[in-house]
């Protein structure tokens, strides 16, 4: 984990298997970033909103999710509590 500390929002970064990368927002967003060319998982702590993946973004909740998901290849998952 790397850190870096506004006044607003702890932002922390946790490398995944295949160069990967999930961005912490404090404990409001985290963001999965998959530029592999394979699928990889990822285990949520607690129960989160998807609001974007690699088909659709916005306000709206896709899916609400707990425990382990899947980062498709090639995308980007943002999820909120």
């Amino acid at each position: 984990f790397d850190v870096f500390t506004s006044t607003d929002v702890e932002i922390t970064f946790e490398n995944l298997s295949g160069g990967g990368m999930a961005v912490h927002f404090g404990e409001e967003a985290v963001v999965l970033i998959n530029p592999a060319g394979v699928n990889t998982t990822y285990t949520l702590e607690g129960e989160w909103k998807l609001v974007a993946n690699g088909q659709q973004a916005g306000s709206a909740t896709l899916a609400t999710v707990t425990g382990e998901v899947t980062c498709e290849t090639m995308t980007l998952q943002v999820y909120v509590k």
